[in-house]
């Protein structure tokens, strides 16, 4: 059984506010994060356990996407960048690149899942390999020039 947990802790660079599950039917499912104590995926189900709230269990087939809803009300996906930037590779193990980055240094920030800034460095086209070593095995969420990338460590 996968299990997803959800630390309302408060994600504070992410801004996180609402976790929204997009239905193939059209509706959306928007809980605040605050009030998720935990997601597992048992058996082709999404199970959301709330915590003043009955379970919410949804078969997966039902799921178009999910989405994390900030405060300014754009949503938020965890993935490649439209403008081509890329980590290489992706899971990592002790460095990354950033192919497809400007001229210009500038600073990469990665934050743990909790909000928590990690790390922060400056790279460029010039030098961009970035050393993750010391990160423990999880996700990330890189924020660069806009960007939101994520990254997964070994």
């Amino acid at each position: 059984m996968a299990m997803l947990f959800i630390v309302s802790l408060g994600i504070y660079s992410v801004k996180a506010q609402y976790l929204n599950i997009e239905k193939t039917d059209g509706s959306v499912l928007s809980e605040p994060i605050a009030s998720v104590e935990s997601i597992m995926f048992p058996a082709n189900y999404l199970e959301m356990n709330l915590y003043q709230a009955p379970t919410e269990s949804l078969h997966l087939s039902t799921i178009n996407k999910i989405t994390f809803e900030l405060a300014t009300g754009e949503a938020e996906y965890f993935q490649n960048s439209l403008s081509g930037m890329a980590i290489y590779p992706n899971p990592v193990n002790s460095y990354f690149v950033l192919k497809n980055l400007s001229e210009e240094p500038t600073t990469l920030k990665v934050y743990s899942m909790f909000g928590k800034l990690v790390l922060e460095s400056e790279i460029s086209k010039a030098n961009p390999q970035v050393n993750v070593k010391h990160l423990a095995p999880g996700a990330y969420v890189v924020k660069i020039n806009g960007e939101t990338l994520k990254l997964i460590k070994q």
